[in-house]
C-alpha cells in the first residue's frame, strides 16, 4: 500500500512537472508572439529619403528625410536642392511619435514648422526660430511594404476626399550618407 502511494505519488509529480513545463513553454511562447512586432520597428529605424518633387526649369528638387529613432520618435524635413545636388535650404520640419503594429505605421505630429512664404532657411533651428508653427494636424495611418532586403518600404494610405494622391511614398533607407535623387 505504502509503495502504491509511493509510486502514485511520483507519478502525479511527473505530470505536474510535464504540465508546469509545458506551461512555461506556452508562456515563453505567447510572450515571444507579443513582441513580435518589436522586430518590425527596428526594420524602420534610421533615415529614409523620399523624392518629393523635381523641376527641371526651376533647377530645384525637394526629398523628404525622415528619421526614425529607437524610442519611437520621428523627424520629417523637407529639404531643397539644385539639380547638382548642392544643398538650398530647408521648407518644412515636423517631428512627433510613431508606432508600427503589424504592417500599420501610425504617425502622431507633435510639431510642425513650415516657411511661409517660400524662404528656404540653411538650419531647421532658423526654421524653427522663424516662429511658423502650424500646430498638431491629425495622426496618418499608413499600410507599410517593405521591400529589397528592408532597404525600401512603401507607405498606402487612404486618399481624402478631393485630394490629389497620385501615388504611395516610397521611402529609400539611408545607408552611407544621404543619397540624393
Amino acid at each position: 500500500m505504502v509503495s502504491l502511494l509511493i509510486t502514485l505519488s511520483k507519478s502525479i509529480m511527473k505530470v505536474r512537472g510535464i504540465f508546469l513545463f509545458a506551461l512555461l513553454i506556452s508562456a515563453t511562447a505567447g510572450c515571444s508572439l507579443l513582441n513580435s512586432n518589436d522586430g518590425l520597428s527596428d526594420k524602420l529605424v534610421g533615415t529614409w529619403e523620399q523624392k518629393a518633387f523635381e523641376n527641371t526649369e526651376g533647377n530645384i528638387k525637394g526629398v523628404f528625410e525622415h528619421d526614425f529613432e529607437d524610442i519611437d520618435t520621428y523627424e520629417l524635413a523637407l529639404a531643397h536642392y539644385d539639380l547638382e545636388d548642392n544643398f538650398l535650404g530647408y521648407r518644412y520640419f515636423e517631428t512627433g511619435s510613431y508606432s508600427l503594429k503589424g504592417n500599420k505605421l501610425v504617425r502622431k505630429p507633435a510639431e510642425v514648422f513650415s516657411s511661409e512664404n517660400q524662404e528656404l532657411y540653411s538650419t531647421i533651428d532658423e526654421l524653427k526660430a522663424s516662429g511658423v508653427n502650424r500646430g498638431n494636424p491629425d495622426k496618418m495611418e499608413y499600410r507599410t511594404e517593405f521591400s529589397n532586403a528592408n532597404t525600401t518600404v512603401t507607405l498606402y494610405f487612404e486618399c481624402p476626399p478631393n485630394a490629389l494622391c497620385t501615388e504611395p511614398p516610397v521611402l529609400k533607407k539611408v545607408l552611407s550618407g544621404p543619397d540624393i535623387f
